[in-house]
């Protein structure tokens, strides 16, 4: 089963590779330049089949540049420097988290005039396996307790 986390871990390791000289930040945003920020947006399952679930992932990825303007937006030119050493990993669509490999499509975009990006992914996973226990179903109802009383 895949995990949320470390399809995060995976992509910061495939930002590291490219820009080794920032830092990263999970979820919340400490002040510092030059920083990308993971945010979780959502997260949705739906049952496949009965062992299969369809996994929807989606991550928002801030990436806060190291000089801003007078105005306190990254420049334009900053923005598109990142976003070209970006598109060496994005252009692959796909990521290797653990022993699977999950497609995912990006965009990329603005958010408080820093770069965004929003990969989302789309990936089928297994189920948790609760196997049913009849007897033990039974030995519960047997003792349900109403007002004090054993039914």
């Amino acid at each position: 089963m895949v995990k949320i986390i470390n399809i995060l871990y995976a992509i910061v390791k495939q930002i590291e590779v490219i820009m080794p000289k920032s830092t990263h930040e999970l979820g919340e945003y400490s002040g510092d330049k030059d920083t990308f920020c993971y945010y979780l947006v959502f997260s949705n399952s739906n049952r496949n089949t009965k062992h299969t679930k369809e996994v929807l992932v989606d991550i928002q990825i801030i990436y806060h540049a190291k000089s801003i303007n007078y105005v306190g937006r990254t420049s334009l030119k900053e923005k598109l420097e990142v976003q070209e050493k970006l598109e060496t990993f994005l252009s692959q669509f796909i990521l290797r988290v653990d022993d699977r490999v999950l497609k995912f499509d990006s965009d990329i975009g603005e958010a408080d005039g820093e770069l965004m990006v929003n990969l989302s992914f789309r990936f089928f996973d297994g189920m948790i396996d609760l196997t049913y226990d009849e007897e033990q179903a039974r030995e519960i109802i047997q003792n349900i307790i109403i007002n004090n009383e054993v039914i």
